[in-house]
């Protein structure tokens, strides 16, 4: 150990630190304190004498001023040294390359990724914006129109897509009613208006015709009812029922099948198909096979004779599909066969029953 006497207090104790971590022992006095001395370790180690034997103590005169001023000097060189070292290793912990490159590399990563994550986003949200939706009031892609509203019956339905007849929907002040099909026999017509009498459709359960028209004396009365079943029966044959039905005015093809068709009643075709008195208004039953001889099948079927000697035909005329003089019906009189309607008025018409 060496031992010093520091006189001077005040470096005394600016040194007593150094001098602590340096593993010296110091003590601090005035003139008259001889037994008050600095000791250091003894740098050499006490055991390496060959002989084993401790190392005596060094010890300096207090009186040595120089030894003093040297101690101190070398005891604060020896504190600074360790301040140093102490300093060197509090740096070196805190920039230690490993750590600050750990550190540097972590916050730029982090700072990488923030901004990676950020331009993800800013991509993210620029790609994959929220598109519209139906009644958001703006008009997008597959929609006719958006009106902001969930009303069915005005212009732009619900679903985005324009009223129209047919779509199911009632638009106020423009549809009657909107049953969504083709169809016209029922309660809503194909044009979105309530079905009627006189709407020219026959309304199935509820109308017996609807010919379209408000006249009250042909085959479909103004009520949408057939007429009760009108003139003279005559006869049955192949399955047709033969009446004579009374023509108000001149015998023509006109006023002939007008009185059976107001009877519910169908003028019949004079003779099988290609006919030159035949046409597309009269109802071909078969029943008549020659062409030009009206009424002879039914006369003979009646009375077994021609027409002129039939009375169950006289004044009765054939309807002969416009293509005869004048337009006229046949017409049969005792006596008389093809008569000119046109002449003739207020007299019988030959009508058949459809099947």
């Amino acid at each position: 150990m060496v031992t010093a006497k520091i006189r001077d207090s005040s470096l005394c104790e600016r040194l007593g630190a150094w001098v602590l971590a340096a593993g010296l022992v110091v003590g601090c006095g005035g003139d008259d304190d001889a037994s008050t001395g600095l000791t250091t370790a003894n740098p050499v180690n006490p055991t390496s004498n060959s002989g084993g034997a401790s190392a005596n103590p060094t010890t300096l005169d207090p009186s040595d001023s120089s030894d003093d001023t040297t101690a101190g000097v070398t005891d604060a060189s020896a504190s600074d040294s360790a301040s140093d070292s102490a300093s060197d290793s509090a740096t070196s912990t805190s920039t230690d390359p490993s750590t600050s490159t750990t550190a540097e590399t972590t916050g730029t990563s982090s700072t990488t990724s923030t901004s990676t994550s950020s331009t993800s986003s800013t991509s993210s949200s620029s790609t994959s914006e929220p598109r519209g939706f139906c009644g958001d009031g703006g008009i997008d892609e597959g929609e006719d129109c958006d009106d902001g509203n969930s009303s069915n019956s005005d212009a732009c339905t619900n679903a985005c897509q324009f009223a129209e007849c047919g779509d199911g929907y009632v638009r106020a002040g423009f549809e009657e009613c909107d049953d969504e099909n083709g169809s016209n026999t029922d309660g809503c017509l194909n044009t979105c208006k309530l079905a009627k009498c006189g709407d020219g459709f026959v309304r199935v359960g509820v109308e017996e015709c609807d010919d379209g028209n408000q006249v009250n004396n042909d085959a479909c009365t103004n009520t949408c009812k057939k007429p009760a079943a009108c003139g003279e029966l005559l006869t049955t044959w192949n399955g047709w029922s033969y009446y004579k039905v009374t023509v108000n005015g001149s015998m023509t093809d006109v006023n002939v099948r007008a009185a059976c068709e107001a009877c519910a009643l169908k003028a019949p075709c004079q003779a099988t198909a290609g006919c030159m008195y035949n046409d597309n208004l009269c109802l071909q039953t078969n029943n008549e096979t020659v062409c030009g001889d009206p009424m002879v099948g039914l006369a003979n079927k009646l009375c077994g004779l021609v027409p002129s000697s039939c009375p169950q035909l006289y004044e009765t005329y054939q309807y002969m599909g416009n293509a005869w003089e004048l337009g006229s019906a046949c017409g049969a009189k005792a006596g008389a066969w093809c008569v000119d309607g046109f002449f003739e008025v207020d007299q019988e018409a030959l009508c058949v029953k459809p099947k």
